[in-house]
């Protein structure tokens, strides 16, 4: 078609990727004009996987309107929190993510049982499509620890923002990530975040500062760490005020735009 200028976008580590894949990409690398990236830890995959210079890759972080996830007013998150079944009397653990193995629910699940001592003061919501197997998986692990009134599953939702403002502490528990969407979006609201130190997780969460990173797969690290900030709302408090500086200085969608603009440019 005539076009000179090719470039390659990726967006997650490659866990999906089997052998046959890769020297796919090996063999292409040398097609594209450039390469962009999430997350450092996505190009330094893509180094490390594909052999590509780095000097050929360039990040940009994916960026969110942070106007559109203005905070919502007490009375509507008191009628929410009813509508949902939640409690205004306990701390609400909020994780935002569809029903697959790679998301990490089951250990979300295991870390809530080890914590004992807070089931009576704690309450968990997950928000995301879940007619999948993984679901089920996830429902009967609950059920086999008997802790069925802890969870709410409200499913798939265009109204993210406002569920985002009825939780005290969001998580994410996956296996891997690129760059998540669901943390900045989270920060962006004034939550302090508990999440993997995998991918490019460290790179958006500053560990003890915005948010704690707990180490991957690990249900006790996990329970851990969430103790930590049920035990201090002070914490709570400070980090979240934190994670929305930060999102409002590196985060926004104009400065994506403008980075994206600058390698068209190039």
């Amino acid at each position: 078609a005539g076009v000179t200028k090719t470039i390659s976008c990726r967006r997650d580590m490659g866990y999906q990727l089997e052998k046959k894949h890769i020297f796919f990409y090996r063999s292409m690398g040398w097609v594209f004009s450039h390469f962009l990236t999430v997350s450092d830890a996505v190009k330094n995959e893509v180094y490390r996987r594909e052999g590509i210079n780095k000097h050929r890759i360039t990040t940009i972080y994916n960026g969110i309107d942070v106007n559109s996830f203005k905070l919502n007013d007490e009375d509507n998150k008191i009628k929410l929190m009813q509508e949902l079944g939640l409690s205004s009397d306990k701390l609400t653990i909020g994780m935002v993510a569809s029903f697959r193995p790679i998301k990490g629910q089951l250990y979300l699940v295991d870390a809530i049982k080890k914590m004992k001592e807070w089931h009576g003061k704690i309450q968990v919501i997950i928000v995301g499509h879940n007619e999948t197997e993984y679901f089920i998986e996830v429902k009967e692990r609950i059920l086999s620890y008997g802790l069925e009134s802890l969870f709410v599953f409200p499913g798939s939702r265009d109204d993210v923002c406002r569920l985002l403002n009825i939780m005290d502490i969001f998580v994410i528990s996956s296996i891997n990530e690129g760059f998540s969407n669901a943390i900045i979006e989270a920060m962006s609201v004034g939550l302090p975040v508990v999440a993997p130190d995998s991918g490019g997780n460290a790179e958006a969460v500053q560990n003890n500062e915005s948010g704690i990173l707990f180490k991957p797969c690990n249900s006790d690290d996990l329970a851990d760490k969430l103790l930590k900030l049920l035990e201090n709302c002070e914490m709570r408090k400070i980090m979240g005020r934190k994670g929305k500086d930060i999102v409002d200085k590196a985060f926004g969608l104009k400065q994506m735009i403008c980075k994206y603009e600058n390698v068209f440019l190039e």
